[in-house]
């Protein structure tokens, strides 16, 4: 009993040291201000416009005309070719990097969906809308009736239904919707719909889907389209009123074919310890549009590679005693194909000298529009890091500072640090004991859906967005004995505070 008393006292103490400490800014206020007038928030949003523009899906052209984008403006701000480069990695659908299949390349110039019976309708085309046109659908011409399947993914919704030879209608994800209704029941083609709860209030909106074709699939595939819920509930009461519906839908280009996953990498070598390294990163895929999943993350990133280049050219700041590497990748995929070629990017604990992550993925949200809020999400209990509470301390900082520009909104900063949870890139970073953190927003009822455009992009946010994780990442490359000390006393106080959260949650 003793004892159990004595930890109780000890605890409590701890407690209330903890508490008594005044919150202390871990980067020297010259510097902030330094980085808070060189940061833009309206540069980075130009440059999610620019990147929106382009169909960057993973092994595609107009991915690798995005990256090309993001280079030609590396080169732009003093980068140098041995500085700022492409790695490309093959992606064709068969080949896998780790346990990972590569995508297949996708290529298409052109794409119609029209109804022919009862009578002639235009539906949807592309490149106008691009999300219409499901992701990986191979070239096409297809003239046939339309059958009802609800979801279409699972074989209950086939019984009693003849879908071969015809366009099937369902509201499941379309690559699960294909891999039945085409590749098992023999369909012609497919076409989803999106019937959610979002679509209640906004059945206008696209949803993203893509076939995603595993190896042994691909010689089969065909093609799919996405409708709005309008769209597509019109077509089924059609259907269910007894009305013979006849589609003619088409494809044209390449379709799949063996290409590239392009990877964009920058460096700003380190002066002291170069080969100790902290990575950004930012995936630059997604369909036409997409600002905020995930323009938004690359042109954060972009935005500060030219910040800290600039600063550092101009005498403003000198060299980083570590080195920063910037990542511009196609999501999953490409970060693991990079890794794959990198067996050095492995973290202290499995011997190697790469320090830390910061993912930025959907950055850019404003937050009056969307209701929404950053998330700062930590690195698993099983990877404890300091980088935490550097993150959360540049957090708090940022949310004592007055951001604003010519053209952002006027919320207040809403931010929450948040336990571990995965969903991007952030994920490879771990699995390699790099202490990774991603900066992302949530709720988000534009993902992935034809809503997520430039105009709920706000340049403030992207700002806040960039300071945190430049201010976090500038402190760990040049952190020196002094600061470490300083650092230290930070996470004693942090861990102290979760100690004492911890205990007396378990005492309820």
């Amino acid at each position: 009993m003793k004892n159990f008393l004595t930890i109780l006292l000890i605890i409590f103490s701890i407690s209330d040291q903890a508490s008594a400490q005044p919150r202390r800014d871990l980067l020297d206020p010259k510097l902030r201000d330094l980085f808070h007038e060189a940061l833009s928030g309206e540069l980075a949003k130009e440059h999610v416009i620019a990147i929106t523009r382009h169909h960057r899906i993973q092994g595609s052209r107009g991915y690798r005309d995005a990256a090309h984008y993001v280079l030609g403006k590396l080169r732009e701000y003093g980068f140098s070719e041995k500085d700022a480069y492409i790695e490309s990695f093959k992606s064709d659908g068969k080949v896998q990097y780790q346990t990972w299949q590569s995508p297949s390349g996708w290529d298409i110039t052109s794409a119609e969906l029209r109804m022919a019976e009862p009578y002639d309708e235009r539906i949807v085309g592309y490149p106008e809308i691009a999300m219409s046109v499901m992701t990986y659908s191979n070239a096409g011409d297809v003239t046939a009736e339309l059958v009802w399947v609800g979801a279409g993914t699972s074989d209950d919704d086939y019984k009693g239904k003849d879908v071969k030879g015809k366009f099937v209608l369902a509201t499941g994800y379309g690559g699960e919707v294909h891999r039945l209704a085409v590749l098992k029941y023999g369909a012609k083609a497919i076409v989803c719909y999106l019937d959610d709860d979002r679509a209640k209030f906004y059945p206008d909106m696209l949803q993203y889907t893509g076939m995603w074709p595993r190896t042994e699939e691909l010689p089969k595939v065909t093609f799919g389209f996405n409708l709005t819920n309008r769209q597509g509930e019109k077509l089924k009461n059609m259907l269910l009123a007894g009305k013979n519906v006849v589609l003619h839908g088409w494809v044209k280009g390449i379709g799949l074919e063996p290409y590239f996953m392009d990877v964009v990498v920058a460096h700003i070598r380190g002066t002291e310890k170069p080969d100790e390294e902290l990575v950004f990163s930012a995936h630059l895929d997604h369909p036409k549009e997409s600002a905020n999943d995930n323009a938004s993350g690359s042109g954060a990133i972009l935005d500060i590679a030219r910040t800290l280049k600039e600063l550092i050219d101009n005498g403003h700041i000198p060299k980083p005693k570590r080195s920063l590497r910037f990542l511009w990748v196609p999501e999953w995929n490409g970060t693991m194909a990079y890794i794959d070629k990198h067996p050095e990017m492995v973290g202290p604990e499995l011997g190697g000298k790469f320090l830390a992550n910061m993912n930025m993925d959907m950055v850019g949200e404003n937050l009056e529009l969307l209701h929404s809020k950053l998330i700062l999400t930590r690195t698993p209990a099983s990877l404890p890091s300091c980088v935490n509470d550097v993150v959360e301390n540049m957090a708090e900082m940022v949310d004592n500072m007055d951001i604003t520009t010519l053209r952002g909104g006027h919320s207040m900063f809403n931010y929450r640090v948040t336990p571990y949870s995965g969903g991007s890139d952030h994920m490879m970073f771990i699995d390699r004991k790099i202490p990774g953190i991603m900066f992302s927003h949530d709720p988000d009822y534009t993902h992935h859906t034809s809503e997520d455009t430039p105009g709920k992009v706000d340049p403030v946010e992207l700002e806040r967005c960039e300071m945190i994780a430049t201010g976090t990442m500038w402190y760990l490359a040049n952190l020196d004995w002094f600061e470490v000390r300083r650092l230290a006393k930070l996470v004693y106080t942090n861990a102290s505070k979760a100690l004492s959260d911890a205990f007396f949650r378990g005492d309820q």
